[in-house]
């Protein structure tokens, strides 16, 4: 069988994780693991829940467990990259929830969970897929976009007009979230994908990091700075102003051989079991970005996707040629000048018993002038009927 894999951009990361500063939470629940596979490279940042050993069972075992279907699933040659990419990541996100499901028992105080967010760079874009409120930002060109949206009680009073974003940084149930892996059987996941471009960063981080550093500041963090310090920055300034919570954080920068674009594509949808086709996503743009899709560019010595042919045009029935029509009306002229002829030449009393050729034809007056009978006496009143002879052609 002949290797499907295709060469991913490279990229540079780093990570860290760190217990903070809060005494009580000196068990590090968090978990996070960058590598490569025959998809592309995969990051993967968890933050686990559920007591202090289950949340970091739940949270190391997810992160394995992603880890794990990416390494057997198999390469499909007969779907394009970035489908293939889509369904693995989000299959992946589902085996996790099943594993993270099935260590609840009854001898557990809590039933373990996990938050989950997770990247996949292949060499036609990125893959997002996030549960929960560990987050992800892209900083291109300057600006800062988060591409994941929390699944928080607050998020949803945000969302409805009833918070503001300051304010439901320091709302009481700011760490409520409404969804996570081992929550329920089947998990929802949320998925983007991006068109990434050469010099992009993507930071993933816990809440450990996004409920104390602002989005600006992480901006400013990695604009300059290389994966390593960025990330060494960011821990270091939670746990300045506080370190209430484990936080982790992961840096990684898209180097030569992306390929230049602007869209952002972002999709909802339901994780099954079964693998499925992933709808196509709706379209939007990164702000300062141009409206339309940009064209594709594809790395060196890898062909570019295969555009189906348009399908052939209906073609429309023409009639008959201009010279067989040319031929029938002369044929039917003919036909027509012989019939005129034949009303003409045919006496009147022959005319007279055939239907339809009763009505005698009608001649100008200077024809119908009286001729003279052997007697002298003028002919009878009356219209006459001037017959014509027959003669040669000359």
């Amino acid at each position: 069988m002949s290797d499907t894999r295709l060469i991913a951009p490279p990229v540079e990361v780093a990570e860290r994780t760190d217990p903070g500063r809060d005494p009580e939470k000196q068990v590090n629940e968090d978990a996070c693991r960058c590598a490569e596979t025959p998809f592309g490279h995969l990051a993967v940042l968890c933050d686990g829940m559920g007591g202090h050993e289950g949340g970091k069972e739940a949270s190391a075992g997810a992160v394995t467990a992603v880890f794990r279907y990416l390494a057997i699933a198999p390469t499909r040659p007969d779907i394009p990259p970035e489908t293939r990419a889509r369904e693995v990541l989000k299959d992946a996100v589902a085996v996790a929830n099943q594993e993270v499901f099935a260590m609840g028992s009854s001898t557990r105080a809590a039933r373990p969970g996990s938050t989950l967010v997770a990247l996949l760079v292949h060499p036609r874009g990125t893959v997002v897929a996030h549960v929960g409120d560990s987050r992800c930002y892209l900083v291109r060109a300057g600006a800062i976009r988060q591409l994941t949206r929390d699944h928080s009680m607050v998020q949803e009073m945000v969302d409805a007009g009833r918070l503001t974003e300051e304010e439901a940084r320091v709302h009481p149930d700011a760490n409520q979230i409404t969804r996570a892996l081992g929550m329920h059987p089947v998990v929802q996941v949320d998925e983007s994908t991006i068109a990434h471009e050469k010099g992009d960063v993507l930071v993933l981080c816990s809440d450990g990091l996004s409920d104390l550093v602002g989005a600006a500041e992480i901006r400013d963090a990695v604009a300059s700075a290389s994966p390593a310090q960025s990330v060494d920055v960011l821990v270091d300034l939670a746990n300045a102003r506080g370190g209430h919570d484990n936080v982790t954080v992961m840096v990684l920068r898209v180097g030569a051989g992306a390929h230049a674009a602007e869209a952002l594509r972002t999709v909802s949808l339901e994780t099954t079991e079964a693998m499925a086709a992933v709808a196509p996503p709706s379209s939007g743009t990164l702000p300062g970005s141009p409206a339309s899709p940009p064209t594709l560019h594809m790395p060196d010595g890898l062909a570019s996707p295969r555009i189906p042919a348009a399908p052939p045009r209906r073609m429309r029935r023409r009639g008959p040629p201009a010279a067989v029509l040319g031929i029938v009306l002369g044929v039917v002229g003919i036909v027509g000048a012989g019939a005129v002829l034949v009303l003409v030449l045919t006496p009147s009393t022959e005319r007279s018993d055939v239907p339809g050729l009763s009505l005698p034809v009608v001649l100008p007056a200077a024809s119908l002038a009286p001729t003279p009978q052997e007697d002298g006496s003028a002919a009878d009143a009356g219209p006459r009927v001037r017959r014509y002879r027959n003669r040669p052609h000359r």
